[in-house]
């Protein structure tokens, strides 16, 4: 079998509607363009767009963005910035669900310093 790395993901059907009715045509790989994710569980605080200073704990990175988790309300499209250790790093989240949410950094980020 070929190893297709983290990349491949699953199969997916592509349809095509034929005397009314959908007919699956043929079997196409999705395949994530989503970056790798490194886990790193570390504390840090977020500064929300009012400059509210919550805790939260980051969950992972990846070259371009982060998912953590704060028991704050955040919003979609909400500009903020994670202070970790003595950096400052501004960010905009990108979802929310429950009490986790992702972003993405606004600025380029050394993850592993984070």
């Amino acid at each position: 079998m070929e190893d297709r790395g983290a990349r491949c993901c699953s199969l997916s059907l592509i349809h095509v509607r034929k005397s009314g009715r959908e007919q699956p045509l043929a079997r196409t790989p999705i395949v994530s363009k989503r970056a790798p994710r490194v886990d790193v569980r570390k504390t840090a605080t977020l500064v929300n767009s009012d400059g509210l200073e919550v805790d939260a704990t980051i969950l992972d990175v990846s070259g371009s963005g982060f998912r953590l988790q704060v028991l704050e309300k955040l919003y979609v499209g909400e500009l903020v910035s994670l202070r970790v250790d003595d950096e400052r790093v501004p960010a905009r989240i990108k979802w929310v669900l429950g009490d986790e949410a992702g972003g993405t950094f606004l600025e380029p980020v050394d993850s592993s310093s984070l």
